[in-house]
């Protein structure tokens, strides 16, 4: 009762002023101004007016406005990283079980990076080429890397392997949030997605008998959490579906890898990368509207309820925004059809007559148009003070 009483109130200060301007500019008064250090015919809570504040007002000023094919483009970097780390992982047990051997490990580590090294330097980078620095920091990372390999295979050897797999898959799973993607969010954090991947790694490699093969699981998580977004970015800022190219093709070979641990693993993992492809394909679904057009609506994760505009295919977001009563019309709401949870269908037509009953939901907020073009809500409970009295404010 306090909220209502309170929008009653405000509803009648908005109503004061405006009365006040219409009587200002009937008498012929000056212009109103927005200052204070001179003397108006204006109530003091007056600000200009309605059309005034709107036209003022500015809304989504920081907003980035994506494409679909960007949305797309950005979804198959996420799972294309997590392809790669279950690849990673596969890895690390067709080494564990002697299916893969050193030379095998050793010869593929080499043919990659000198591929996509050659393939950075000539097509990706925009820098002057100097192959003796790159040649001096490859040779120390080798060396290093391999003298102090069997130290950092045998830091975790006493710990279960349980407690091993368990920490090198919390480890991944914070790589994860923290790695870069190639948006700019305040969550990428390269040192701790780096230091978290090669957490991982160092309580893989402690199960290792081989320090050859200890050498190249450590080197292919280096090269997948530090180098692989430097060189992913600048390869689908060139090349955007190369992104929907590599994941086509990790996606056929991470689930044909985990048939080898568990055929109920691989299914469960290509289903939930099947259902991230049909939620990236679902761009939108068609809703007919009265007087044969149609409206393409949006869906978000934050809402499911869908308000469709019949003006061409504009759509608002459940809740809109709330409006004064006194500049809006009612609008009839049809039930339309069943869209996971429910979608309401706006009427153009203020005089038909609702097909169906609207659904028994107590958030259900009446639908105002306005002469602006705009969809705005105001609740079901205000209606019934519309035409009443505004009760006197307390002293």
């Amino acid at each position: 009762m306090g909220e209502n009483r309170e929008k009653r109130e405000d509803n009648f200060s908005t109503g004061k002023q405006q009365e006040a301007s219409r009587e200002g500019r009937q008498r012929g008064q000056r212009t109103w101004r927005k200052i204070l250090y001179e003397r108006q015919p204006y109530p003091d809570s007056y600000s200009g007016g309605e059309d005034v504040f709107l036209n003022q007002l500015r809304k989504n000023v920081s907003v980035v406005k994506y494409e679909f094919s960007q949305a797309v483009y950005g979804a198959t970097i996420f799972l294309l990283h997590l392809n790669l780390l279950v690849l990673f992982f596969m890895l690390f047990v067709h080494a564990n079980d002697g299916f893969v051997s050193d030379f095998t490990l050793l010869s593929s580590l080499f043919v990659t990076v000198v591929l996509c090294y050659l393939f950075y330097q000539f097509d990706l980078c925009t820098t002057k080429w100097s192959p003796k620095n790159d040649i001096y920091t490859t040779l120390t990372l080798t060396l290093f890397g391999y003298a102090l390999t069997p130290i950092i295979r045998t830091l975790t050897s006493t710990i279960s392997t349980d407690t091993i797999y368990a920490m090198s898959i919390l480890s991944t799973i914070l790589s994860c949030m923290f790695h870069d993607y190639g948006v700019k969010a305040p969550i990428v954090s390269f040192p701790v997605s780096v230091s978290s991947g090669l957490c991982a790694a160092i309580f893989l490699i402690s199960r290792l008998e081989s320090n050859s093969a200890a050498f190249c699981l450590l080197a292919f998580a280096f090269i997948l959490h530090n180098y692989s977004p430097i060189f992913r970015t600048r390869l689908f800022a060139r090349q955007p579906t190369s992104s929907v190219f590599l994941f086509l093709l990790t996606l056929i070979a991470s689930p044909y890898f985990l048939t080898y641990i568990s055929f109920e693993l691989s299914i469960l993992w290509a289903l939930m990368l099947g259902r991230a492809i049909v939620q990236l394909a679902r761009k939108g679904e068609t809703i007919s509207i009265a007087g044969g057009r149609s409206a393409q609506s949006t869906r978000t994760f934050a809402s499911d309820r869908i308000i469709v505009c019949n003006d061409h295919a504009v759509a608002a977001i459940h809740p809109p925004r709330q409006h004064p009563f006194e500049h809006t019309r009612p609008i009839n709401l049809v039930q339309l059809k069943q869209i996971d949870t429910s979608a309401d269908r706006l009427s153009d037509r203020v005089t038909q007559h609702p097909t169906r009953a609207p659904p028994e939901n107590s958030e259900l907020k009446e639908i105002f148009y306005t002469t602006k073009h705009e969809w705005l809500t105001r609740l079901r409970e205000d209606r019934l003070y519309e035409n009443a009295p505004p009760r006197p404010k307390r002293n």
